[in-house]
């Protein structure tokens, strides 16, 4: 399983950003695209940007991540 990071192009107070929890990226963004319809369906532009990062894996090891207050980072 992987970890994917799914941006759409549109911000807020930061990127708009969907985390998906997959086996692969086709998955990832099947998954993504059905959170975002479901947060604005009647925006098709939603999903034309559409941009999957692969954050972690099941492989990595433990960690901990670095204390911030908009978004995550890995020491």
């Amino acid at each position: 399983m992987k970890l994917y990071e799914a941006t759409n192009g549109y911000c807020g107070q930061c990127p708009v950003c969907v985390y998906v929890w997959a086996q692969d990226a086709a998955e990832a963004r099947t998954l993504a695209e059905a959170s975002y319809k479901k947060d604005n369906p009647a925006n098709p532009d939603y999903l034309k940007r559409l941009v999957l990062k692969e954050l972690l894996d099941s492989e990595m090891p433990a960690f901990a991540t670095k204390p911030d207050d908009c978004g995550w980072e890995i020491w």
